[in-house]
């Protein structure tokens, strides 16, 4: 993940390769069982401590951002790795006005025969 250049009052949060559970696919066989999809995300987050932070509330939390993740899922049906991305990266931006900017990269293994997977990347950034 290659976001831009960060301003001094910014800071960037990653998770890593967070798996994910659910019916993936378009083809009805896709649609009878649940499948991993690997989510890697970047954000860009403005800070709102000064120095050197010290309570959980100064900051985002991965872990909660990354429950949040897996129940949104949590017994869906999604169709296209891009509906699931663009999803993920809407609700970043509207989780926390602190996020500037997010980019999401969602794979879902094997989906191509003689490759590790398929795989879609965008990137929002928050409206002025």
């Amino acid at each position: 993940m290659n976001l831009s250049a960060l301003p001094p009052d910014c800071c960037r949060l990653f998770i890593r390769d967070l798996r994910v559970e659910l019916r993936l696919g378009v083809r009805p066989q896709e649609r009878l069982r649940t499948r991993e999809a690997i989510v890697n995300i970047a954000l860009d987050v403005r800070k709102s401590w000064r120095g050197y932070p010290e309570k959980l509330e100064d900051v985002i939390c991965y872990e909660t951002l990354a429950n949040e993740i897996h129940a949104m899922f949590q017994g869906c049906q999604v169709s296209l790795v891009e509906n699931m991305a663009e999803r993920i990266a809407d609700a970043c931006l509207q989780r926390d006005e602190r996020i500037l900017a997010v980019q999401v990269h969602v794979e879902k293994p094997g989906a191509v025969a003689a490759t590790r997977a398929a795989a879609v990347e965008v990137t929002r950034r928050r409206a002025p």
